[in-house]
C-alpha cells in the first residue's frame, strides 16, 4: 500500500508482519498520545509511518479527520537523480547547529516487527531550538502524520532545484503563521525562515534525551537521498571503525578455515558523527578481492530501494548480527551485496566470492561522508574438492 503523503511503500507482507506486534503501540500513539509519551512509546519515522498505514487499512484512523493530507503529483519531488546532478547540487546551511548526528539514511532500524533503512538524518538538538529552512521553496505540506500524537508533525518544502525537504518532529504550536499561510495558499518561504521548533522527544537513548529533527531530502520518484549531499560539511575528522570482519556461512560467522560451498564475507563497521555513542553505518563501502580492483558494495547517496525503505535492508545487513533500536546498535554488512551497476544479477544483488581451493584475501574499505576511511583485510581458505 503506497502512502503518497509519506512517499513510502508499506508492502502487504510488512503490514501483516507488523499487525500483531504493533497493536499496543498503535492504539497508544493514536488514541492515548499522552500515555504513549509517558511510557516511552515513541517510534522513529519508518515505524511510525508503517503504523499510520496499518491504522488506515484497519479502519482505526480516518485520514481526513486526523489531518492526514496527501501530497498531490504537483507537490512530488522532480529533481534530477544522477551523480552529476547531486555533485552540482546547491549546498545549504543546516536547519540548526547539530549537537550530533543520531542516525543517517543508511542506519538500520528495527522497532516494530520489520527492519528498514532510516532514510534520512536524525539531527540532534535541544528541544525548543528553532528549525530554519535550509532551502527556500514552496511549502507543500504541514501534517500530523500520526494523528493525535504531537511528536509527529512535518513541514515539507519543495526547493527550487526540485528536491523535497521534509522536516519531522517539529512542535506544532511553534510553526509560525506565515508558514501555515504559505502552505494554505501554495506559497513559498525563503531559506532561513523559521519553520518551528524541535519537539521534546519522550524517549532517552543510550542515557541521553533524543530530541531531534528527522530530515529527509527526496528526489524524483520519491527517492530518499542523503541529506549530507545538500548540507554544509561537518567538522567530522574521525574515520569509521571495523569492529569485526570475517567469513559468513548460512548467515553465521565462520572461522574462515576450509570454507565449502556458498559463502560470503561480512564486516561490522561503526561510525560516529560528533558523538561517542550513536553508532551509524559508513557512507560508502568497497571490497577488493584477491588484489583485484575495488568493487562497490553501496554508496548511500541514496538507499538501495530508492523510494522503499524496506527493500534490501536484510540483504545489505546480516540480520542475525545486526540490531538498531533505542538501546542496541550493531551494524554488520554482508559484503556479497553489490550495487546494481557492478553487473550483478537482478535484485537482491549478490556478488560471488572465489570458489578456487586455497587461500584468498579481500580488503574491505569504508568511508564516511567527509572522506575519512578505514580498511581491513579478511583472509580465508577454500577447501579442496573431495
Amino acid at each position: 500500500m503506497e502512502k503518497r503523503g509519506r512517499n513510502m511503500e508499506v508492502s502487504q507482507k510488512s503490514v501483516k508482519s507488523v499487525r500483531a506486534l504493533t497493536r499496543l503501540n498503535l492504539y497508544l500513539n493514536l488514541f492515548l498520545p499522552g500515555l504513549a509519551a509517558t511510557v516511552g512509546v515513541l517510534l522513529p519515522d519508518g515505524a511510525a509511518q508503517a503504523q499510520t498505514g496499518l491504522a488506515e487499512e484497519s479502519g482505526c484512523l480516518d485520514p481526513v479527520a486526523h489531518g492526514h493530507r496527501h501530497l498531490t503529483l504537483a507537490s512530488m519531488p522532480t529533481g534530477p537523480l544522477t551523480d552529476a546532478a547531486t555533485a552540482s547540487a546547491k549546498i545549504h546551511p543546516w536547519p540548526f547547529a547539530p549537537l550530533s548526528i543520531g542516525h543517517t539514511n543508511a542506519s538500520y532500524q528495527h522497532y516494530t516487527g520489520f527492519p528498514y533503512f532510516h532514510h534520512g538524518l536524525d539531527i540532534r538538538g535541544n528541544a525548543g531550538t528553532p528549525v530554519l529552512a535550509s532551502a527556500g521553496g514552496k511549502v507543500t505540506n504541514i501534517e500530523n502524520y500520526i494523528g493525535g500524537n504531537p511528536a509527529y508533525w512535518e513541514v515539507a518544502i519543495l526547493d527550487d532545484e526540485g528536491y523535497l525537504w521534509q522536516y519531522h518532529h517539529v512542535e506544532k504550536t511553534s510553526i509560525p503563521s506565515n508558514v501555515w499561510n504559505a502552505w494554505r495558499s501554495g506559497g513559498r518561504v525563503e531559506a532561513g525562515t523559521k519553520l518551528g521548533e524541535i519537539f521534546q522527544w519522550g524517549v532517552y537513548s543510550f542515557g541521553e534525551r533524543y530530541d531531534h529533527v528527522h530530515l529527509n531530502v527526496m528526489a524524483v520518484g520519491g527517492t530518499y537521498m542523503s541529506p549530507f549531499l545538500f548540507l554544509e560539511s561537518l567538522p567530522d575528522q574521525s574515520a569509521p571503525a571495523v569492529v569485526a570482519a570475517g567469513v559468513l556461512v548460512n548467515g553465521k560467522a565462520h572461522d574462515g578455515a576450509n570454507v565449502k560451498g556458498d559463502y560470503s564475507l561480512y564486516a561490522t563497521i561503526h561510525d560516529l558523527i560528533l558523538h561517542t555513542k550513536y553508532v551509524v553505518p559508513p557512507h560508502r563501502v568497497e571490497i577488493a578481492i584477491d588484489n583485484g580492483a575495488p568493487e562497490l558494495v553501496w554508496d548511500f547517496r541514496d538507499i538501495p530501494g530508492k523510494s522503499s525503505i524496506e527493500s534490501y535492508v536484510e540483504d545489505f545487513f546480516v540480520p542475525d548480527m545486526t540490531c538498531g533500536d533505542y538501546d542496541c546498535r550493531r551494524l554488520t554488512i554482508d559484503l556479497a551485496f553489490a550495487a546494481p551497476d557492478t553487473g550483478a544479477s537482478s535484485p537482491p544483488y549478490r556478488r560471488k566470492f572465489p570458489a578456487t581451493p586455497g587461500p584468498h584475501a579481500a580488503v574491505v574499505r569504508a568511508f564516511d561522508f567527509e572522506g575519512n576511511s578505514v580498511s581491513k583485510t579478511i583472509e580465508w581458505t577454500v577447501a579442496k574438492n573431495p
